[in-house]
Parts: C-alpha cells; sequence; structure tokens
C-alpha cells in the first residue's frame, strides 16, 4: 500500500497501536484518542461516510478535503483487520472442509456451497447453499429453535444432572451467567423442563444406537440393586400414605467398564418389575450376562431365569447381601450397587416431582426419562474415578465419543445424536425362550 502525505504515515503509526488508540464502537463508527500530550484524554469519533471517513477533529474541520490521521488509522486498522480475516477463513476452510450433508429436500443434490451466515440467538449459523436448485438452508445441529447458544443449553443439563432442582437452575443462569445484553441470562421453568428432557433423550438416544452398532462392549458380570425413591416423608407431603405412590429404581452396573447399564422405575417390587429391569439391562450393554450378583430379593431369581436363563448357557446367580466394611477386601459382596444407589439417590434426591403426577403412567414415562438422561450422562461424558486415564465409563466399554473442536463432549454427541435421528432404528428383546437371550434388531417398518 502506498503511502501519501505526512497525515497517513501519522495514520500508519497510530494503527500499530490499535489495542490502545483505536475502540471499535460499531461497524461505521470508531473512537480514536487524541495524540497530543496536551489532550490525551480525549478521545475522536470517526464514523464511515460512503467509501471514505469523516471525524470530528480540529484537522478535519480546517481541511475537510483532505483525510485526518484519525481517519487514516481507521482505514489501516480496518484494512489489517479485513486481511486477518480473510486469511483465518481460507485455514479454516482447508482444516475444517464442508460437513457431510443430507440431500437437498427439494431436489435431492449433494452438491453445496458455503452462501453467508446466519446471525440469530444462537450466535452465528454457517448457511449453504445448493448447486442443483439454488436453495439455501441451515444444518440442525440438535440445538435450532431453543434461541439460546449450545453451551447455555449443555450448562442447564449438566447442572441437572449433578442434582440441582429446576428452581435452583433458573437462579444459577441468572444470576451467574450472562448473555449478549450484559444481563442474566432469564429462563423459565418450562423451559429448563424442555432443555433437560430434550438434552436427555438425545443423550440416550445416542447411546442406544451406539449400543445397536455393537461399538459399546460391557463385561460379562454384572451387580443388580433396587432401592426405594418414595419413602414415608415423602408420601406425606404430596398428600399419600405410605403403601401409595411409592416407587422403585432397579439399578444395574457392569463394574468392569462402570457402565450404569439400567434405571428402571416401577411403582411395585415384584417379579415382573424385575423382568422389565433385566431386559432394560440387556438392551443397554449389548449382550447377555455370564454372572449376576444381586442381594438375594426373590425377584431377581424369577426374572434372571425366565429372561436370560438358557439351559445351554446358563447364567450365574450369586447372593451377596451387604456387608461391613472391614470385610470388604475379604469379599467386595454386592456393596458396589449399594455404592451406585447410593450416589442416585443423591442426584435426584432434589427432584420432588419424580413421584409426584396425575396418573400411574404418565409421571413415571416423565420421570424415566429424567433417569435415562442422566444415565445416558453419568456413561458418555462424565469420567469415572475408578479408571484410569480418565475415562467415561462409555470409552472404558471402547465407544469412541466425537469431539467437534470448539465445543464440549456434550454438545458433540448432541449433535451426532441428531444426525443418527434419520435412521429411526431400535432395538427390542423378545422372550428368553425363542431367542436364548440374544437381542435383535428392529426397524421402523416392523
Amino acid at each position: 500500500m502506498e503511502l501519501v502525505g505526512e497525515r497517513a504515515q501519522r495514520g500508519l503509526l497510530i494503527a500499530t497501536k490499535a489495542d490502545t488508540e483505536i475502540k471499535r464502537v460499531s461497524w461505521c463508527r470508531w473512537k480514536v484518542r487524541s495524540q497530543c500530550e496536551a489532550t490525551r484524554d480525549r478521545w475522536y469519533e470517526v464514523v464511515k461516510a460512503g467509501t471514505g471517513f469523516r471525524c470530528n477533529c480540529p484537522d478535519a474541520g480546517k481541511h475537510p478535503t483532505e483525510e485526518c490521521k484519525h481517519s487514516s488509522a481507521v482505514r489501516f486498522s480496518e484494512g489489517i483487520r479485513e486481511a486477518v480475516k480473510r486469511d483465518f477463513g481460507k485455514r479454516a476452510n482447508e482444516a475444517n472442509p464442508l460437513p457431510s450433508l443430507p440431500p437437498c429436500r427439494s431436489c435431492g443434490a449433494t452438491e453445496f456451497i458455503q452462501k453467508g451466515v446466519r446471525r440469530c440467538l444462537r450466535g452465528t449459523v454457517q448457511r449453504f447453499k445448493c448447486k442443483g436448485c439454488g436453495r439455501r438452508f441451515t444444518v440442525d445441529d440438535g440445538f435450532a429453535r431453543l434461541k439460546c447458544k449450545p453451551q447455555v443449553v449443555a450448562a442447564v443439563f449438566d447442572l441437572h444432572a449433578s442434582g440441582m432442582h429446576y428452581r435452583g437452575i433458573q437462579r444459577h443462569m441468572r444470576e451467574h451467567w450472562h448473555g449478549a445484553d450484559g444481563n442474566g441470562v432469564a429462563v423459565s421453568l418450562g423451559t429448563v423442563k424442555n432443555w433437560v428432557h430434550r438434552v436427555g433423550g438425545k443423550l440416550d438416544g445416542y447411546y442406544q444406537e451406539a449400543v445397536r452398532r455393537g461399538e459399546v462392549r460391557a463385561g460379562s458380570a454384572w451387580h443388580a440393586d433396587e432401592v426405594e425413591e418414595s419413602g414415608r416423608k415423602r408420601a406425606r407431603e404430596i398428600g399419600k400414605s405410605r403403601h401409595k405412590r411409592r416407587v422403585w429404581t432397579w439399578n444395574w452396573l457392569d463394574p468392569t467398564t462402570k457402565l450404569w447399564l439400567c434405571s428402571a422405575l416401577s411403582t411395585e417390587r415384584d417379579i415382573s418389575a424385575g423382568r422389565a429391569s433385566v431386559r432394560k439391562a440387556v438392551l443397554s450393554a449389548g449382550r447377555r450376562p455370564r454372572a449376576v450378583t444381586t442381594d438375594g430379593a426373590f425377584q431377581y431369581g424369577e426374572a434372571i431365569r425366565k429372561e436370560i436363563g438358557s439351559r445351554s448357557d446358563p447364567v450365574t446367580h450369586f447372593i451377596c447381601p451387604p456387608i461391613q466394611k472391614m470385610r470388604i477386601d475379604l469379599h467386595p459382596g454386592n456393596n458396589i450397587a449399594e455404592a451406585l444407589n447410593s450416589r442416585q439417590r443423591d442426584i435426584t434426591g432434589p427432584f420432588r416431582g419424580l413421584v409426584k403426577g396425575a396418573g400411574p403412567t404418565g409421571f413415571l414415562e416423565s420421570a424415566q426419562e429424567l433417569m435415562d438422561g442422566i444415565r445416558a450422562y453419568r456413561n458418555l461424558i462424565q469420567p469415572s474415578l475408578a479408571l484410569n486415564d480418565g475415562l467415561t465409563p462409555a470409552e472404558a466399554a471402547g465407544l469412541t465419543v466425537p469431539n467437534i473442536p470448539g465445543y464440549n463432549r456434550l454438545i458433540s454427541i448432541v449433535a451426532a445424536s441428531h444426525r443418527n435421528r434419520e435412521s429411526g432404528a431400535r432395538i427390542t428383546l423378545g422372550p428368553a425362550s425363542e431367542h436364548g437371550g440374544d437381542f435383535r434388531t428392529k426397524g421402523p417398518e416392523d
């Protein structure tokens, strides 16, 4: 760039110190500090006027046909800024090529180009253009139409999975998070609940899809135990007697990989509820166990025999009631399942609405969605202290968790789960007498 005149040279000198001498107020307005020692606290305003710039300094008033040093400094500063932006965009395109996009909904073409960006409450979203029909669109990464940044939604679910109730999450986001306007992120209780259910469903869907593809390899020895969610005190709070609206959680755990295989909820502590938990644990692990350790409750024996029992390949059932701490080194028993029950109750303790609802099925389905989301969060995202190198249980089981550059693990998994949603395949388990305890895949057409 050719420099002409003394003002341009002084403007270039100011542009080299743009961090302290130039303030970019908006895309068309800047403030430049006075270079005179007597008036260093004064800032002159430079605005964009057509293809040039206009300044309110005394020199610009005396020579309106010439560009003052403040306007020249802004011109050089913006030129450097645009050059850096172009170079960064070129390197980003070379390092991150266009993502694999689905065929165009209008013409079915598979060739696209980047066509600008869309600025909304979620931030800046890349837009694409179809080469076949010219249709422009954005890619849904699982957070579309939420009117908030994915990082905020991920933080809400992380707080929920850590045991914070809805009102606590609402207060935390208002006091400790700040939006684009500098104020706290104001979300309603209904919004928090919708975000929790949406993210939890996508996490659980991604895990189940990984099991269907055979990417999860759980151990062959499992532990199981049940825990009551609603006791006498909570039953009084919701206006029910102790023998009404009692909820049980049936937890299954793989001690080798620390996978939380099942967290089935039921209103009865009977054999049918135990059988349902066995089916769900087998689906979550992708295999039958060779050995199961329980505390000796009669429901487990019948459930294991009827669901995964086989004459040719029987399952060994160990009965080990909880033992004292001083004898753990001699025989660990079923204390690992008892510890899981304790951690699970620490999380669900603040959820007063877990056992509260209009009917025996409506509230149970909603509560089961919450439990499945928390279980998927523990398996996919939270590292286990009992595993080396900070691995998560899913990684210890052989699953490669996606990682999108610039985003955390939760956002990456939600985006990957949304891409897998188009397949619609699901896993079902028939009676053990039909398939010997093996699981099969059923599609939408079955």
